[in-house]
């Protein structure tokens, strides 16, 4: 049995290129919910060409739910952001469901480190250096 259960949540700016940038995780580990979101806002308004006011609202309102227990269901339902929140925006979507076995304690902000930061080389907008 895998000690972590996680979906990233991606922004989509345009559907029909599809380009996306992570902005948050969502995991479960011993049935609670752990949140983490991007901390590089101004990376996310670059990619968007536009304000991230609203990408913001919603990482604050599933960072209300980080630490409570949440059974499973939720994470695994088609829809988290409609679950979790009752709210319904196109250009954020989920990964799939993902399981990895980290410890319970550390996985999130392992998992965060690995999906929500920048990568080596990339200079101040996202692309490489």
């Amino acid at each position: 049995m895998y000690s972590c259960v996680y979906r990233v949540l991606r922004f989509v700016p345009d559907r029909f290129s599809e380009e996306r940038i992570n902005l948050g995780l969502l995991a479960v580990t011993r049935s609670r919910l752990h949140v983490r979101f991007t901390d590089d806002w101004d990376r996310v308004r670059s990619f968007s060409g536009g304000p991230s006011h609203d990408l913001e609202e919603v990482a604050r309102a599933f960072t209300a739910w980080d630490g409570r227990v949440t059974p499973l269901r939720m994470l695994l339902g088609a829809d988290p952001l409609r679950d979790f929140l009752g709210f319904n925006d196109e250009r954020l979507r989920f990964s799939e469901v993902r399981s990895v076995d980290l410890p319970a304690g550390t996985a999130a902000d392992r998992l965060a480190a690995r999906y929500l930061r920048r990568a080596r080389g990339e200079g101040a907008h996202g692309a490489a250096a």
